[in-house]
């Protein structure tokens, strides 16, 4: 196998594991906002995902007309962004206050809900990014690149539901962001992105530390509010992607 076509294989293998990621953490950050909060919030996350994707090309240009980085480091940059950034807009997530029931009388809940909208939109700058990236190939290679993004969707989201069933979402959420950083190690060349990539290790290893591994669920919603009454207990918990 030539270094061209060892190159090629690579650059697929992981569009192919970006997308699958990114259809995981969709899916996964939807039963993770209807867990804590309520389903409504759930379906944000697909217009969050498209915008995401969106802002991604013009963050790709203004790089492109403003720096002088390469195709590859920023492919190797986008990866280790989409694995920080997982984990990152968990915690971020976790620290916006925000309360369904207030909406009414207060109307900067309103302003909480785009706040969390932001957090969540970086996953999918990143993955966005990486894709964007890939795709300007040779113009005779991104016929596959596109295959290989369609079966890394695809696959994704038919894996994620029965998983969600064994394991909570966020778990798998950090699951995937372990995945990309592993796959940014694979072909690297250079001590710059080795280091760069050891220290993305090292940061993620201290957000996995300090964040929670299960759904924070809010205080308005029915579990609290009877764990809050005298003598109530947890018998039985099951989760999946109906709900807990």
């Amino acid at each position: 196998m030539t270094n061209d076509s060892e190159s090629l294989t690579r650059l697929r293998v992981t569009v192919f594991l970006v997308s699958l990621v990114t259809i995981s953490v969709e899916l996964a950050l939807m039963r993770e906002l209807a867990l804590r909060f309520w389903e409504h919030l759930a379906w944000l996350i697909i217009s969050i995902a498209l915008l995401g994707f969106g802002v991604s090309g013009t963050i790709l240009l203004l790089l492109q007309r403003l720096s002088s980085l390469t195709l590859p480091m920023m492919r190797h940059l986008s990866l280790l962004g989409l694995s920080l950034s997982i984990p990152l807009s968990l915690g971020l997530g976790h620290a916006v206050d925000l309360d369904l029931v207030q909406m009414v009388w207060q109307p900067t809940q309103f302003l909480r809900i785009g706040l969390l909208q932001m957090v969540f939109t970086l996953p999918f700058i990143f993955s966005g990014m990486y894709i964007g990236l890939a795709l300007q190939d040779d113009p005779e290679r991104v016929p596959g690149h596109y295959g290989a993004s369609f079966i890394g969707s695809g696959l994704g989201g038919i894996l994620v539901l029965p998983t969600l069933f064994l394991i909570p979402p966020r778990p798998i959420m950090l699951g995937c962001a372990v995945l990309i950083l592993v796959a940014s190690f694979v072909g690297v060349r250079g001590a710059a992105r080795i280091a760069g990539g050891l220290g993305a290790g090292l940061l993620l290893a201290v957000m996995f530390w300090h964040l929670p591994h299960s759904t924070q669920i809010a205080d308005d919603k029915d579990l609290p509010q009877l764990m809050a009454m005298p003598g109530s207990e947890i018998v039985a918990n099951r989760s999946g992607p109906h709900g807990l």
